[in-house]
């Protein structure tokens, strides 16, 4: 270990640095820091007026050897010169040691240079909250290890310690307050909790998000830069050999108390330390039993495990049935015995293939004590290999959108005896992704392949349309821009990005018609691009299109439920969306019938940079038959030869704007 004398900032190498007192620096790196080459070269110079380096050195390692030395060090240790990182040996010491440098030192001066020394950091909208040093990968464990933290401002003044400042530390990194003081240990928080801590840091390099968790979990690693997402998928391979904690498999999107109350994602949001909402990650990603990166776990931290044997007592299993969490890593996939909930038509637990989904059962559980379910989808025409998730059935058969990717519930305390007992095996769950969930979805790009175009869909109500529907029954369009021609509805895409992930693969634009005495409610016609069963039927082009109606204005959190849900799925797994086709459809109820026929029409020049692609809707009012019941009713009134009048019109401004195209 290389140490900088505090009055000279010349390196000197220790072999057992544990026997030495010294500090060491914590802080975030910026566009120069001088490196461990760059310091030997000053002291060969001598070109400073003492004869040492220390005057010639950076002013961030100039500052911190004096700060240290007025404290009584002689050495001090900073990472962007104290390793000589063109040695990929002595590299790959200093990153497999570096949580117990930081656990050795007499104490850590965590420099935060975006931070003022005149303010109260307990305010709101401190700098001391909104410094950088919070959100990077490797201060976390600079931030647990050390038994003594200094904060300092960027005029390297005193701003409070770990101790002083430990529940307003603990509300900004969400990191426990025993764990920061040192009177709870490491050990004793879960893994998932543990990867939590890190779901909202960032590093520059992608392999260091793995690398900088190694001492977080007590683990080691060979470094290899340049191994990308594959070194977070080695520490988590790791951490099952040393840590019998399945909690490492809940991560993604959880479902709240199934299979009788859905909330919706398990978001923490209760959990002052992580008031975002959890983002989520498409099923192509989610689908193996490891996770691509600490993000998937921002939802577990409450998380914790539980020993096997309690496990057993209580899916009361016999005893001596049980099977440790032992685990193989094949090329089939990960091997684990685990307990299963057989799958009962009757029992409540409503997947969209039962065949071939199973419920297993996790040694862990939520901290209010409900049990932990994996959704596990079995491998065609295999017995034993599974990938993670499924669509779970989350909402009223009344909603548009009532089914959801979920890969891990928490088990109601309300939930049923199962008739049919929990049994274990043996099963291989996947960790590499299924090319049979990848996304299909309509989408062209430029001969310029650096650039992704944006596509443009619009929706186009003529402005006779619109008049027939307020003459008829006083509906007006609501919260969108209608002009002299008509009413317009944009959805602009870009492909890749927009509808890249199936949790925000729907694509959702509104028209609002209400009625301004209320007394027969209004209607709300719902376009959307992208869905669930583009997986199977890969649909393209206009047939990607789907439309809803409704009878009554949507509230806004129902509104909120349609962006972010884009599952429909019926009983048997089918799809239950209307998609667009190039005929009349029906929407009924007791109030009444709702007929649409959407019409493409024109499109951009092919070279343009952005396509644009426009469909014209037709909306008629069915009146319900005497009985109120919605049925085949006739048109509402409207002249026959005014309605063709009409039609012909609309053609001729068809032609018009195709012509202008």
């Amino acid at each position: 270990m290389w140490l900088l004398n505090t009055k000279t900032a010349e390196l000197k190498f220790f072999h057992t640095p544990s026997d030495l007192r010294y500090a060491i620096l914590s802080h975030c790196w910026r566009d120069h820091e001088q490196t461990f080459q760059e310091l030997q070269t000053l002291r060969a110079q001598h070109f400073s007026p003492d004869g040492t380096p220390r005057s010639r050195v950076s002013a961030k390692i100039r500052q911190c050897c004096i700060y240290a030395e007025r404290a009584g060090f002689e050495w001090v240790w900073v990472d962007t010169c104290c390793i000589d990182k063109t040695s990929s040996a002595e590299l790959s010491e200093a990153i497999n040691s570096m949580y117990a440098w930081y656990a050795h030192a007499a104490v850590c001066y965590a420099f935060l240079d975006d931070t003022r020394d005149n303010e109260n950091p307990s305010t709101p909208r401190s700098s001391f909250r909104k410094s950088r040093w919070w959100t990077r990968g490797w201060t976390l464990q600079e931030l647990i290890a050390p038994k003594v933290v200094i904060f300092l401002s960027k005029s390297w003044r005193f701003i409070g310690t770990k101790h002083s400042l430990a529940s307003l530390v603990e509300e900004i990194s969400g990191i426990d307050r025993g764990v920061l003081v040192h009177e709870r240990a490491l050990d004793d928080i879960s893994v998932a909790r543990r990867m939590s801590w890190a779901a909202r840091r960032h590093t520059t390099r992608e392999e260091d998000r793995a690398y900088s968790l190694m001492g977080i979990f007590g683990v080691n690693l060979p470094t290899i830069y340049g191994e990308g997402p594959r070194a977070f998928l080695r520490l988590q391979e790791e951490i099952l050999k040393h840590i019998p904690d399945q909690s490492i498999f809940a991560w993604g999107a959880i479902l709240d108390d199934y299979p009788f109350a859905c909330k919706g994602f398990s978001t923490d949001s209760e959990d002052q330390h992580w008031p975002s909402s959890y983002t989520g990650v498409s099923p192509t990603d989610m689908q193996t039993l490891l996770a691509p990166s600490p993000v998937e776990f921002a939802a577990a931290g409450r998380i914790r495990p539980i020993h096997v044997a309690d496990l057993y007592r209580r899916l009361g299993l016999q005893q001596d049935e049980i099977a440790g969490p032992h685990y193989h890593i094949t090329s089939y996939g990960i091997r684990i015995p685990l307990p299963f909930i057989p799958y009962e038509p009757n029992s409540g637990l409503s997947l969209t293939a039962p065949a071939n989904v199973s419920i297993a059962v996790l040694s862990c559980e939520h901290e209010d004590g409900s049990l932990v379910l994996l959704f596990l989808r079995r491998k065609q025409n295999t017995l034993g290999e599974y990938y993670v998730g499924d669509f779970v059935d989350v909402g009223d058969s009344a909603e548009i959108f009532t089914r959801a990717y979920f890969r891990v519930a928490f088990l109601s305390k309300s939930a049923p005896n199962l008739s049919s007992p929990t049994i274990v095996r043996d099963v291989y769950i996947h960790n590499r992704v299924h090319p049979a969930m990848r996304i299909h979805l309509p989408h062209r790009t430029l001969a310029d392949t650096e650039h992704i175009e944006r596509i443009n869909y619009s929706f186009f109500f003529p402005e006779w349309v619109l008049s027939r529907l307020q003459t008829v029954g006083g509906f007006v369009p609501q919260d969108k821009r209608a002009g002299d021609d008509g009413l317009t509805l944009d959805m602009p895409v870009l492909p890749g990005l927009d509808v890249s992930a199936v949790f925000h693969l729907t694509r959702v634009t509104q028209a609002v018609f209400a009625q301004p005495d209320n007394e027969r409610g209004g209607f709300v016609v719902t376009f959307g691009i992208g869905c669930i069963c583009q997986l199977t039927h890969k649909r393209r082009g206009f047939d990607a299109f789907w439309v809803e109606v409704a009878h009554a204005p949507l509230s806004a959190n129902q509104r909120q439920l349609r962006q972010k849900w884009s599952a429909a799925l019926g009983p048997s797994g089918g799809c239950a969306r209307r998609h667009l086709k190039h005929a009349p459809m029906d929407f009924a109820d007791a109030r009444g019938t709702v007929r649409l026929t959407v019409t493409p029409w024109g499109g951009s020049p092919a070279g343009a940079a952005a396509r644009d692609f426009s469909y014209v809707v037709d909306v008629e009012l069915l009146e319900p038959d005497e009985g109120g019941a919605a049925g085949p009713a006739s048109p509402v009134e409207q002249p026959s030869s005014t309605r063709a009048t009409l039609r012909r019109a609309v053609e001729l401004l068809w032609s018009l704007r195709l012509g202008s195209i």
